[in-house]
Formats: C-alpha cells, structure tokens, sequence
C-alpha cells in the first residue's frame, strides 16, 4: 500500500512540473526563436543591457519579456522651383504594419503636418513607402537614401519609391525621401 502511494505522489509531481514548462511558452515562444543560432548577440533587453548567453536570453524571453525595438524616421524633402523650399505639397506613405502617414516640406509654416515621423518598431523587416506612383502631381521622386546603424541595414529602390529596412534590437534607421517640383 505504502508503494503505491509513493508511485502517486511521484506522478502527481511530475505531471506538475512538466505542466508548468509547457504553459511558460519555454524556448519555443517567438522572441525566444530569436535567441538561437548566437541570436542572443543581436537582442537586447527593455532596459538595453546585453544578454549574457544564449540561455540568459531565452530565459528573458520565456518569460514573456519583450525585446528593445528599433525606430525608424522617414523625412520628406521637396526641392522647390521658386527655391524657398516651401511646399505646400502633402506626400502621403505607407508602412508595414502602420496605418497611411502623410508629411509635407512647408518649413513648419502650416503645423497641420510635420516633415518627419519617427515608429518604434519590433525587429524584422519593414517596407516603407510612397503612395500614388511617381508622387504627387507636379511632383518627381529624385532621390530614396537611408541611414543605418549596427543593428539594421536598408536598401532603397527608387522606382517605385520604396525602401526595406531590417531591424535588430536595437536598430536606428532615418530614411529620406527627395522630391523636386515640376517646371
């Protein structure tokens, strides 16, 4: 009789232990995937301290602890004719992820739209942007540049005015979009 209970005992214990780890998400939750394969060199945690290890970061993201997010700034330049370099113009773009955004060059004399906006994003990749083609009427794209720091990179594509960043924890990238004004 004393054996049997002993056998009971053990399986409760192991039945509990064993639920725990499998409702914690473990090391198969999606940021602890990022984890694997030196993963854990590219990650940083909230408060932008590095991991120690491999197994320091899957710990940090079992436990349902997110990452440090990147920020991406998107900046519009309209070249005017008049050379004022005020422009009236809205330019309206897309992000992965993000509702439309419309900027506007004016030199901040209408407050209605700035000339940049900056996104906290979480690492992958992103596209970002123009709508309407060629950009607005009287409008030509000149020019699609971003900057980037260690923990992203980007590659802008003229036509169709558009450019895809990657972020690693971490990330920082500004990317400007140059119009000129039809004559």
């Amino acid at each position: 009789m004393k054996l049997s209970k002993l056998v009971v005992l053990c399986a409760t214990v192991v039945l509990a232990v064993g639920a725990g780890i499998a409702t914690a998400g473990g090391g198969n939750s999606t940021n602890a995937q990022l984890c694997y394969k030196n993963g854990w060199k590219t990650q940083f945690k909230l408060d932008g301290t590095a991991f120690v290890n491999q197994d320091d970061c899957v710990s940090y993201a079992a436990h349902g602890n997110s990452f440090l997010a990147g920020t991406l700034t998107v900046v519009v330049v309209a070249n005017t004719t008049d050379g004022t370099g005020i422009a009236a113009q809205d330019f309206t773009f897309s992000l992965t992820g993000a509702p439309n955004f419309s900027l506007d060059d004016d030199n901040n004399t209408d407050p209605t739209l700035p000339d940049m906006r900056s996104f906290n994003v979480p690492v992958g990749t992103f596209t970002v942007a123009q709508l309407g083609g060629a950009g607005p009427t009287g409008w030509t794209l000149a020019n699609v540049s971003c900057t980037t720091n260690a923990h992203s990179s980007a590659s802008t594509h003229l036509f169709p005015g558009s450019a895809d960043v990657t972020f690693q924890s971490g990330g920082v990238v500004t990317c400007t979009f140059t119009y000129a004004q039809s004559t």
